[in-house]
């Protein structure tokens, strides 16, 4: 039996074994620290997973991935993502499907219609709740429907590469051009109490398709409203109201 552990999360880029071929990684999956499932790519995973297929009972492993799809601007308007990198990352769920490996897959940036392929949904993000937990409970506990107002347009305050998308260029002048959305940019000390108080979030999309904004609407009984991608009709018919 393999040891998946081994295997998705020690052998990464700075791995001598890694090194040896084995692996197969690619830039485009670079961690310097090598302890990350993304480290090595997922053909190298696969080809770990070669010698145990005839020992091994395949069909009965579920597997949750994730890939940035990364469609961000540079200062010079220069796609971050080579149209290479971008072949390489589209062909990579079909291979998961493909392998046998896995009974089940679920990938957060499902963009189209996967055959064998679900949809996990992102949750909050540690890193943007660290020191404001508090707030956020505070938020969910006070959120009143019936006090709700209209839709708020919100992303960015990070300077994060969402801010830098094209979605987000096309939506930013939409709603600048629009009376029934207020385009706001919320200090983050603030933004979990702000949102509570709209009906709706309006935002674009995610470095994985989905993103941490729309599951904290949700906590709050905001409704969050996004282009449709694959990914959110799945949690729509998981019964996430998108």
């Amino acid at each position: 039996i393999p040891n998946f552990d081994e295997i998705f999360y020690k052998r990464g880029p700075s791995s001598p074994h890694c090194h040896e071929g084995s692996c197969d990684c690619d830039l485009l999956f670079d961690n310097p620290e090598g302890n990350s499932p993304s480290a090595c790519n997922i053909r190298g995973l696969l080809k770990e997973l070669e010698p145990y297929q005839e020992s091994y009972a395949q069909q009965q492993i579920t597997v949750t991935f994730s890939l940035y799809d990364r469609p961000w601007f540079t200062a010079t308007n220069e796609s971050t993502l080579k149209p290479s990198e971008a072949i390489v990352e589209s062909e990579l769920p079909a291979l998961m499907v493909q392998s046998n490996w896995f009974g089940r897959i679920f990938y957060e940036g499902k963009r189209d219609r996967l055959p064998g392929i679900d949809t996990y949904p992102k949750m909050f993000s540690a890193s943007y709740m660290e020191g404001r937990e508090q707030v956020l409970v505070e938020a969910m506990l006070r959120a009143d429907v019936a006090s709700k107002r209209g839709v708020l347009a919100a992303w960015g305050q990070r300077h994060g590469p969402t801010a830098r998308s094209q979605e987000s260029r096309d939506l930013s002048d939409f709603t600048n051009h629009t009376r029934w959305a207020e385009h706001r940019m919320i200090p983050a000390e603030h933004y979990w109490p702000e949102l509570a108080k709209y009906r709706f979030l309006i935002a674009p999309r995610g470095n994985g398709l989905q993103a941490p904004k729309f599951m904290e609407a949700l906590a709050v009984m905001t409704i969050p409203i996004t282009l449709r991608y694959a990914c959110f009709e799945d949690l729509q018919m998981y019964g996430f109201p998108l």
